[in-house]
């Protein structure tokens, strides 16, 4: 008989006769043998001929950093976990979301995950260190998502930077800039926005630019945002966080692309007005989901003497608002 054949008959399926089902069933309960329920719940999800049985729980942590607006907290949170759930769920996990703000003893959340008898986790905790957690690893599986601060014992998923730097410099040469300059708002994480600004730097670099406008950093309000634009004289605007200064670009008078380019490095949603990177976190919740199913299956757990990083590549998104010579 062929594998094929042989899964089918496991499974029931139809087109196996009842003879053969049982002599197939016999010899397998002779070696032994006992299906995966992981990959009987995957399968049940691709063909949907059955609801998938949880059988693990895993958690999502994270850390709500007060800097970071509602809004785009809101945003970040709601992608990652709604793509942890769905792809979680197809593998046969149920997910619980933690706040480490909502505790005051972060060790009483250890006891807890344990308790309840979790021994999966997704990490986006930045810009907390890991070191802060005094927890017992060895009782968990761990994967991060971006972890500037946790690179090293953990295996991560991350955004491709490099290949940030790479379309930031390929766009902004096609569209014949020369003096870009870089924003970000008060609520950019300090860990994230160094990740950022190397994106930014290596583009001016690249394209021989490296005199340019100042950066204007922890810019919150739009008559900050105009009189950077009187005195620096940016032919391009590269932001980070909301896309809400193309509003302020219009009612300054300025025309979009004509007479000024915008372009984001971190686009929150698909939908966003700018041109720009659009980062795919739901893309990169998934990715973690896959690589700590694995490590679940090996039972890997702990700290990791050589950790990786699964890097994604954002994908660029036109929207009109960077000019294109030639």
């Amino acid at each position: 008989m062929s594998v094929a054949a042989v899964s089918m008959a496991l499974r029931d399926h139809g087109r196996i006769g009842a003879d053969t089902k049982r002599r197939v069933k016999a010899i397998a309960q002779r070696l032994g043998y006992k299906p995966d329920p992981a990959l009987q719940a995957l399968a049940a999800y691709r063909f949907g001929k059955r609801d998938v049985k949880v059988h693990s729980t895993i958690a999502f942590i994270i850390f709500s950093d007060a800097r970071l607006t509602a809004l785009r907290q809101k945003e970040m949170w709601e992608q990652e976990y709604a793509s942890l759930r769905s792809i979680a769920g197809a593998l046969g996990y149920s997910v619980d979301l933690i706040d480490l703000r909502s505790y005051e003893r972060w060790d009483r959340v250890a006891e807890l995950l344990q308790n309840r008898g979790v021994r999966g986790l997704v990490l986006d905790i930045s810009p907390v260190p890991v070191s802060e957690l005094k927890w017992d690893w060895n009782a968990f599986s761990v994967v991060t998502i971006f972890a500037q601060h946790q690179r090293d014992m953990f295996h991560r998923v991350t955004v491709d930077r490099l290949h940030a730097a790479q379309a930031l410099t390929h766009h902004l040469r096609r569209g014949g800039y020369r003096r870009p300059g870089f924003t970000y708002p008060r609520s950019a994480l300090s860990c994230e926005h160094d990740e950022w600004l190397w994106v930014f730097e290596s583009a001016k670099h690249a394209l021989g630019c490296a005199r340019g406008p100042r950066d204007l950093d922890s810019v919150c309000r739009e008559e900050e945002f105009r009189e950077w634009l009187r005195r620096e004289k940016p032919d391009v605007v590269v932001y980070l966080g909301s896309s809400s200064m193309l509003k302020w670009l219009a009612r300054a008078g300025f025309s979009v692309p004509e007479q000024i380019g915008f372009c984001g490095l971190d686009l929150q949603s698909a939908e966003d007005p700018a041109t720009g990177l659009y980062q795919n976190r739901p893309l990169l919740a998934a990715k973690a989901i896959y690589l700590l199913h694995t490590m679940l299956q090996a039972n890997e757990r702990g700290t990791v003497e050589s950790s990786f990083a699964l890097t994604i590549p954002g994908q660029w998104r036109d929207r009109n608002t960077l000019r294109v010579v030639g």
